[in-house]
C-alpha cells in the first residue's frame, strides 16, 4: 500500500462530514434491520491506549462496526487526521504494514492520541509481529488500536 493511499481510504480527514457518504455507513443505514454493535463498541474504551481485536466471519459486519466507532469519533471532535482506516487487502507482508503505521505516526500525530483501525489483519502473514514491534518501539504508547480478522485461529494465537 502507497502512503498515499490512505487520503482515500480516509476521506474524513478532508472533510469529517464525508463518514455519511463512506460505503459501509451508507450500506449500513440502508438496511431495514440493522444490528448495532454498541455492546462490542462500548468494551472499547477510546479514553486510553489500548490494542483490541474483533474477529468472526467473513461478512458479519466488522468493518461496519470499525466505521461506526469513527463516525462516533468524529461526532465527539476528535481530530480527524487523528483517525486512520487501514484495510490490509491490499498489503503485501508485516513490513509494509508497520512501515505504513510508522510514516503515519510521524506525520501525523507526533505526541498525539491515535485511533487506528486495522481492518482484515489476518491476511498478513505474521501481523502480530508487526504489532509487536510497534509497542516494543513506543510508536503505539498513545494509541487506542483496533484489529478485525475473519481467521479465529490466527488471532487466537496473537
Amino acid at each position: 500500500m502507497r502512503f498515499e493511499e490512505l487520503f482515500d481510504l480516509n476521506t474524513w480527514w478532508k472533510d469529517p462530514e464525508n463518514i455519511k457518504i463512506d460505503r459501509h455507513i451508507v450500506l449500513f443505514e440502508e438496511k431495514k434491520y440493522k444490528y448495532h454493535p454498541e455492546k462490542i463498541l462500548n468494551q472499547i474504551k477510546i479514553d486510553q491506549a489500548g490494542i483490541y481485536t474483533l474477529r468472526g466471519p467473513r461478512q458479519i459486519g466488522k468493518t461496519s462496526a470499525l466505521k461506526l466507532l469513527i463516525r462516533a469519533l468524529l461526532a465527539s471532535d476528535v481530530d480527524p487526521k487523528r483517525i486512520v482506516y487501514l484495510p490490509c487487502d491490499n498489503m503485501k507482508d508485516r513490513f509494509e504494514l508497520t512501515d505504513i503505521i510508522m510514516r503515519y505516526v510521524r506525520v501525523f500525530t507526533q505526541d498525539r492520541k491515535l485511533f487506528l483501525f486495522i481492518d482484515e489483519a489476518t491476511l498478513i502473514p505474521d501481523w502480530q509481529l508487526a504489532i509487536k514491534y510497534l509497542v516494543d518501539t513506543g510508536f503505539l504508547d498513545k494509541a487506542v488500536v483496533v484489529i478485525t480478522g475473519s481467521s479465529a485461529y490466527d488471532l487466537k494465537i496473537s
